[in-house]
């Protein structure tokens, strides 16, 4: 156990940890998440969850690739409601934060989703400094913005959440 993670969900937590930073970097540079970056940290929850199991139980793997679908179905049906708004590494980025929560616990994900909000809040305030492609002259309505930065930084909070609470609930 390191801190109040189990063991499996402390190694799930570093190797997302650090996937998630080359995502937030490549996303403010150049508004594009590389599939190779969302593909392994997939393949690696994955894999890191599978190896576990045996040991663990076949439970959290299964939660853990039913929030990730549901977080991608999600995903994929604002990329279809606003496709200029929401893109489709967005929507790879939300499956794979789904499964490092759902392998966690599923109910995180309400948690993830407050820290989204305000995380997206502080991403708005400082994009003009932080984003490279942002264009002050584009009206506000129409502007693009890096979403992966406040998606992964809402995932680094929900799993501060969990180390200052004491462990994940289940």
């Amino acid at each position: 156990m390191i801190g109040a993670l189990p063991g499996i969900d402390a190694i799930i937590a570093g190797y997302v940890v650090l996937l998630g930073g080359a995502i937030i970097v490549s996303d403010a540079r150049e508004h594009r998440i590389p599939n190779r970056l969302t593909a392994s940290w997939a393949v690696g929850v994955m894999v890191i969850a599978a190896v576990a199991a045996p040991q663990f139980g076949w439970g959290d793997l299964w939660r853990s690739l039913a929030t990730g679908g549901a977080m991608f179905a999600a995903g994929y049906l604002l990329a279809i409601l606003g496709p200029d708004a929401f893109g489709f590494g967005d929507v790879k980025l939300l499956g794979c934060v789904g499964l490092a929560i759902g392998h966690l616990e599923p109910q995180l994900v309400v948690v993830w989703l407050l820290a989204l909000a305000v995380w997206t809040l502080v991403w708005l305030l400082l994009a003009p400094w932080l984003d490279r492609r942002y264009d002050r002259r584009t009206p506000l309505r129409r502007r693009q913005i890096a979403f992966a930065p406040p998606i992964v930084l809402a995932l680094w909070s929900t799993y501060g959440v969990v180390l200052l609470s004491g462990g994940a609930a289940g």
